[in-house]
């Protein structure tokens, strides 16, 4: 690791404890443990060898998982940008997985807004990458898998970026069990468009992505 994945690590560290220290408030401790938890995933992109096509492939998913999201606004929470980070996961590593979803967070948040909550989105998007990376060998052989993961995520991501709501102080009773009861409808629609653009475009999606990586050496 090199000098600024080290100072991203010890950042994330000193964040993270920060905001564990007995006695702070959770308006100011969710956001320094989210802020932490994202420097700790950039630090371990940091210092690694990322070569060009590599990058072009992972703003390029990232850009379509952004545009897919402004697209799909008027309609609560359906959406295909967790699908298409799972499939960057899935084909390019967790590492590019990761990429792909802070970044989609970003591009997105552009346009839509950014905010506090902006962190989460980026953390939440980033662990979805990772996952896929990790389980990408079992969730080839497996559309079921493919399936379960992305209804899991639909309500995993609703739980990670929860917390920066329980934080403000806008959930019903100040919990984070108000804030999953009051974002279960959304995150249900979450999980069911997961499904279903696995289903509909998964596979010919995952030959394509598979044929540009084999062209290029991607993995």
């Amino acid at each position: 690791m090199n000098g600024r994945g080290m100072a991203l690590l010890a950042a994330g560290l000193v964040s993270c404890a920060a905001g564990l220290l007995p006695g702070l408030p959770s308006y100011a401790a969710l956001p320094l443990c989210g802020a932490g938890a994202l420097l700790l995933f950039l630090s371990a992109i940091e210092g690694r060898a990322i070569g060009a096509e590599l990058l072009v492939m992972v703003a390029l998913l990232s850009a379509l998982a952004a545009a897919g999201r402004m697209l799909f606004v008027p309609l609560a929470n359906i959406q295909p940008s967790s699908f298409l980070i799972l499939l960057s996961g899935m084909v390019l590593g967790g590492r590019a997985g990761i990429m792909t979803g802070v970044l989609t967070a970003l591009l997105s948040g552009f346009t839509l807004g950014l905010g506090p909550y902006t962190p989460w989105q980026m953390l939440a998007w980033g662990l979805v990458g990772l996952s896929a990376g990790l389980l990408g060998r079992p969730l080839r052989r497996r559309v079921w898998l493919r399936l379960l993961l992305g209804a899991f995520w639909g309500y995993g991501f609703g739980a990670v970026t929860n917390l920066w709501f329980i934080g403000s102080g806008l959930a019903a009773g100040g919990t984070w069990l108000a804030a999953m009861a009051a974002s279960f409808p959304f995150d249900t629609m979450h999980a069911a468009s997961n499904v279903v653009f696995m289903l509909a475009l998964g596979g010919p999606m995952l030959r394509v992505l598979d044929r540009v990586a084999e062209k290029y050496g991607l993995r």
